[in-house]
């Protein structure tokens, strides 16, 4: 291919064409330094000797400035922004009109995203989403600006326009069209997250709910009718593994409910906090038990629906023991296998695993909880009044 082209002095000799009706209605009402950016680029598109020229440089200014500059003439339609990094931009011939998808009634609308993006430079493929989410999806341009705002404190200045584009079809199809209808949306979307956010740091996890998380916690609160502190009360309840998930604290929420409500799961929270201290008074242990033991407890009686009085038995045969509550764990994961959830039960598959060879890493002493009864804190009357009769079985009463 051919090329021709001035020299570089001859280039500084030439001249630059502007018309008139920049001159007449564009330039009286813009900045004094948009009008040298547009000018210099102008220059530029015209000469390939001075295409490279530091435009920067020669007007004294820093990048910012002049991505400043191309924004408001991007908004008056005389250019578009075709890449962000590095900067490029096309100019347009004014009498062809404003940017594809837009037109100068958008100004307005893009001064009002200029400060929400900050440094990011929306391109034209992405303007022209957002002019959908008004002339197709019937949002306001307010809401327009709001569901930006919101997309970048979620998913931060890079949040892809996909991301901003879902959530505008979501806005649209529950009838949040308005700034007043945004601003309620947010709020809620914001209780939410804050909600989701308290599950998540009771299991020690930082991070933002997922949508699917969301939408779980949507369900509890706004369907089923719970309050956050109801929800964090049934946590006892969640198996003491390290990776505690929604779906199964939906499901525990579940059954409490099929069960009697989430009132009954607050008075369950309190029993096993009851229980686990009498445990831990069995197993001849001093001390508090923490979460993790009274998680355990709680997935013993509540999930797998095993009797107090067999859970206290099997701390009692853990008494001597270097970690009696960890044997008082195994041991109980022993009887679950076997299916055991009564005394009775419990008693029997009991005697025939003491007649076992020991397999336990902790070897037990000599003492026993039957030759310390005196570390026992509990009368009969004090079991019964959290619902344990250990001394009683259904066999003892015929």
């Amino acid at each position: 291919m051919i090329r021709c082209g001035f020299e570089q002095s001859a280039a500084l000799m030439g001249c630059t064409s502007v018309q008139n009706i920049f001159i007449l209605e564009y330039m009286p009402k813009a900045p004094e330094l948009y009008c040298k950016v547009y000018l210099f680029g102008l220059m530029q598109c015209g000469c390939r000797r001075l295409e490279n020229a530091d435009l920067c440089a020669s007007l004294g200014i820093d990048s910012a400035k002049a991505v400043e500059a191309f924004l408001y003439w991007q908004d008056m339609g005389l250019l578009r922004i075709v890449e962000q990094e590095p900067l490029s931009v096309e100019y347009l011939s004014v009498q062809a009109g404003p940017v594809t998808g837009g037109t100068r009634k958008y100004a307005p609308l893009l001064s009002a995203l200029r400060p929400v993006c900050g440094a990011r430079v929306l391109t034209p493929g992405e303007l022209s989403k957002i002019y959908d989410w008004i002339e197709v999806f019937g949002l306001e341009e307010a809401a327009a600006v709001m569901l930006v705002r919101r997309c970048m404190e979620l998913k931060g200045p890079s949040v892809k326009i996909q991301f901003m584009d879902k959530m505008a079809r979501e806005w649209a199809k529950e009838g949040v069209l308005t700034a007043a209808d945004a601003e309620q949306r947010i709020k809620l979307d914001t209780e939410l997250q804050g909600g989701a956010k308290a599950i998540l740091a009771r299991w020690r996890k930082g991070r933002m709910a997922t949508e699917d998380e969301l939408a779980l916690y949507k369900k509890w609160t706004e369907e089923w009718g719970m309050t956050l502190d109801e929800i964090l009360s049934a946590c006892p309840a969640m198996t003491s593994s390290d990776k505690p998930t929604f779906a199964y604290l939906n499901a525990i929420l579940e059954g409490m409910r099929m069960e009697g409500g989430v009132q009954e799961a607050i008075k369950s929270a309190a029993f096993t906090e009851e229980l686990a201290r009498e445990i831990y008074s069995r197993a001849g242990l001093n001390g508090a038990p923490g979460r993790r033991e009274k998680e355990a407890v709680s997935t013993w009686t509540v999930s797998w629906h095993m009797q107090p009085e067999a859970v206290l038995l099997a701390a009692e045969r853990s008494a001597g023991y270097s970690h009696p509550f960890d044997r008082t764990r195994r041991l109980i994961e022993q009887l679950h296998e076997k299916g055991v959830t009564t005394l009775q039960q419990a008693r029997k598959a009991i005697e025939e695993l003491e007649k076992q060879p020991a397999a336990e890493g902790g070897k037990k002493q000599q003492s026993s909880y039957f030759m310390n009864y005196g570390q026992r804190k509990y009368s009969d009357e004090d079991l019964k009044s959290i619902g344990i009769t250990l001394l009683e079985d259904e066999e003892d009463k015929k």
